[in-house]
């Protein structure tokens, strides 16, 4: 068995409302993937961008209601995120994150 060495990576992390805790975009050089994260207050903005629109998956999580030392998680997938992430957030209200995961 050959272990080759790690190569460090660069993620480009684009803060599209210009606030570091607004919504935030990441990719990787080289990586056919796209990531948006966002909250409460800046879900809205990411599910209406076009990005969504493709195949992908999301995750919403936030505090466990029932045991609030614990997140509870809730992954999805589509092959349009922009219509089942905001099916599922209206359904489980303990997300206060969301992070989406789809291709460039």
């Amino acid at each position: 068995m050959s272990c080759k060495p790690s190569i460090g990576q660069s993620i480009q992390l684009f803060l599209v409302d210009g606030k570091p805790s607004g919504l935030r975009k990441a990719t990787i050089h080289g990586w056919t993937g796209l990531l948006f994260v966002s909250d409460n207050a800046t879900f809205t903005t990411m599910a209406a961008r076009e990005e969504l629109k493709r195949t992908g998956v999301y995750i919403l999580f936030g505090p466990d209601p029932g045991q609030l030392e614990r997140i509870k998680v809730y992954i999805g997938s589509a092959n349009s995120v922009e219509e089942r992430i905001k099916e599922s957030a209206e359904k489980r209200n303990f997300w206060e994150n969301a992070i989406s995961i789809t291709t460039s």
